[in-house]
């Protein structure tokens, strides 16, 4: 099957090399595809150990804990400890969302021509 546009753009070129290019650049994308799952699947356990060991000192912790520092190191923000739960949270909430948003957006074509910069 010839492609027009090829032929076109690089006349000199033959068709076996214009074949031989899309093969090349479907396997390369594949091998995109795998090193993003693995990509995911390892955030995913690092969010999950990080929420994990948070909830593990959560019940050592005291009742209130400071959240916010002034520029000179000391203390000047204070929470209920519980209010660290949703700090702990963030990370996985965050990589629910980069992986979900594509998916539910009308626009979502937009996200296959700039994967690269998004990824």
């Amino acid at each position: 099957m010839k492609n027009k546009k090829w032929s076109r753009e690089f006349p000199g070129v033959p068709e076996t090399v214009h074949q031989s290019v899309l093969h090349t650049l479907s396997c390369l994308k594949d091998q995109e595809d795998k090193i993003m799952k693995k990509q995911t699947y390892l955030l995913l356990t690092l969010c999950i150990l990080s929420f994990l060991g948070h909830f593990l000192v959560f019940f050592q912790m005291p009742d209130t804990v400071p959240i916010h520092w002034n520029v000179s190191g000391e203390p000047d923000g204070y929470a209920n400890k519980l209010a660290t739960l949703f700090f702990a949270r963030l990370p996985l909430l965050m990589l629910g969302l980069l992986n979900v948003i594509p998916k539910i957006d009308p626009r979502g074509k937009n996200y296959e021509k700039h994967k690269k910069a998004y990824d």
